[in-house]
C-alpha cells in the first residue's frame, strides 16, 4: 500500500521535489520497516494479553539494542550512508524482535497461561 503511494504520502510532509525523490528512493525500505514494525506490535499484544508485560519490554530492549541499534550502525558504515541503509538496518532490529517475540510465543505452555489468568482473576477453579 505504502509502496503505491508514496508520492501521495511524502506530499503530506513536503512539497519539495528533491525530498520526495529521496522519500521514493527509501519506498521497499520504508515498507519492510513498517511491515516489521507492525508486525512486533502484533506478537507484542499476544504477550501483554497473558499479561507478559516484563516479558515484552525486555524484548523491546534486546531488539532496540542488540538489533535496530548495531544493524543501524553497521547498515550506514559498512554499506550506505543514506536513508536506505537507515530503514534496512531498523528493519533489520525489527526482525529481530519479531523471531525472538515468535520464540518466547512459541514456547509457552498455555496450560500455565489459564492458571495464572484464573489466579489473577480470583477464579474458584485456579484455587
Amino acid at each position: 500500500l505504502i509502496s503505491g503511494f508514496i508520492d501521495g504520502l511524502a506530499n503530506v510532509f513536503t512539497d519539495d521535489p528533491e525530498v520526495i525523490r529521496k522519500f521514493v528512493n527509501v519506498r521497499w525500505p520504508l515498507c519492510f520497516m513498517i511491515f516489521f514494525m507492525n508486525l512486533s506490535v502484533f506478537l507484542e499484544q499476544i504477550l501483554l494479553a497473558m499479561g507478559r508485560t516484563k516479558t515484552v519490554f525486555y524484548a523491546g530492549v534486546i531488539g532496540s539494542w542488540v538489533g535496530q541499534v548495531p544493524g543501524v550502525v553497521m547498515a550506514l558504515y559498512l554499506w550506505r550512508k543514506d536513508l536506505v541503509g537507515l530503514y534496512w538496518g531498523v528493519t533489520f532490529g525489527y526482525m529481530m524482535l519479531d523471531v525472538l517475540l515468535y520464540f518466547l510465543i512459541h514456547r509457552i505452555t498455555w496450560a500455565d497461561v489459564v492458571a495464572e489468568a484464573q489466579a489473577r482473576g480470583g477464579s474458584k477453579a485456579a484455587k
